[in-house]
């Protein structure tokens, strides 16, 4: 009888054991979840910050190549879809659009 109660008193210390064990896992993990989201809004914030100076540089670089005008009403629908055209390929090369595309083509 004496060795029964012993039995149960072993599996209620190794139940406890596995209960504590299993809440450090889960303090673990989310801890780690925390650190992963962490790292990847700041790789998703300086992805950002680098397609913007990009951004900002290329549009500078156009600017300098084609004049100001005062009065845009006067561009040519060919040269609004030239203009668009570029801004689409532009982003589509910061957004790594481009080379999935011409992966899967």
């Amino acid at each position: 009888m004496e060795a029964v109660l012993q039995a149960e008193r072993d599996a209620a210390r190794a139940v406890e054991q596995c209960e504590r064990d299993a809440h450090r896992i889960l303090q673990e993990a989310g801890e780690r979840a925390r650190r992963i989201l962490a790292r990847a809004d700041a790789r998703v914030t300086l992805v950002q910050v680098r397609c913007r100076q990009r951004l900002d540089g290329e549009l500078r670089a156009l600017h300098r190549r084609v004049p100001e005008r005062a009065d845009t009403s006067t561009t040519s629908g060919a040269e609004n879809a030239a203009i668009e055209a570029a801004i689409e390929a532009l982003a589509a090369e910061l957004t790594g659009v481009a080379a999935a595309g011409r992966d899967q083509g």
